[in-house]
């Protein structure tokens, strides 16, 4: 009777426990945490640990998932944590680091995988060194470039608008639409068409109805005719407590 190589079973674990490992990797983002270089008035970071804003200092650091907002007349910049990406946001704007929780990037080689940030209103500008993939979304549509400098925009209700100053950037708004900006080409798109479109379009009526407003009732049985009346004008008209006068009019 032959028995088993522990060794080989030995090292057959290690393998698969490298594979794992790999894996992991592959599948989560490890871009470290961008820190606060320049600041300007006031700006505040989240802390979801504690579930507060609280400000924002210079040579604080924002992890993946974290939010900034900034306060009027505020300009903050940021560095990636391996200096390729710098980030200047103006006053009155709301930016995230980090892919959305449930949109990481998947299968996606080391060294490949974006840094992200996302910006749910105001203004930023990227400079990104070459060969650096960068994604930016808002509401509305992602900008995806590989070193370039930019400028997102985002108004209130989420219209979104990008700017190129150098390079090529992808655009790809919400409906999959995708487009290529070069320097100094720009496009917006607006969250009032893209909720349009994507809002389903009411179903049709039949020709010749109306809609039902409640239940209908049998018609009155017409008054009688009152003795006298003369000129056969039909009676006076009963007008209720009213005094013939419409409530409604």
């Amino acid at each position: 009777m032959r028995h088993g190589d522990p060794q080989g079973g030995r090292r057959r674990h290690v393998v698969l426990l490298a594979l794992a490992l790999a894996t992991l990797v592959w599948a989560v983002p490890a871009w470290g945490a961008a820190k606060v270089v320049a600041l300007v008035g006031k700006a505040e970071v989240y802390d979801a640990v504690q579930k507060q804003w609280k400000p924002a200092a210079l040579g604080a650091e924002l992890p993946e998932g974290a939010k900034l907002r900034t306060a009027p007349g505020s300009l903050v910049t940021l560095h990636s944590a391996k200096g390729q990406v710098e980030v200047r946001v103006t006053e009155k704007t709301t930016l995230s680091y980090g892919a959305e929780p449930g949109k990481e990037p998947r299968n996606v080689p080391p060294g490949k995988v974006p840094e992200t940030y996302r910006m749910d209103q105001g203004t930023g500008w990227y400079r990104v060194k070459p060969g650096t993939p960068l994604d930016v979304a808002t509401p509305v549509l992602v900008a995806s470039v590989r070193g370039t400098e930019f400028g997102v925009a985002v108004t209130e209700n989420g219209t979104s608008s990008v700017s190129v100053t150098g390079g090529t950037v992808e655009v790809t708004d919400a409906l999959g639409n995708t487009q290529t900006l070069g320097t100094g080409m720009s496009t917006t798109v607006s969250a009032t068409d893209v909720q349009e479109a994507l809002t389903p379009p009411a179903p049709p009526t039949v020709p010749g109805t109306l809609p039902s407003v409640g239940p209908s009732s049998p018609p009155s049985p017409p008054a009688p005719s009152q003795p006298g009346g003369g000129g056969g004008g039909g009676g006076e008209r009963d007008g209720g407590p009213f005094g013939g006068h419409d409530p409604c009019l």
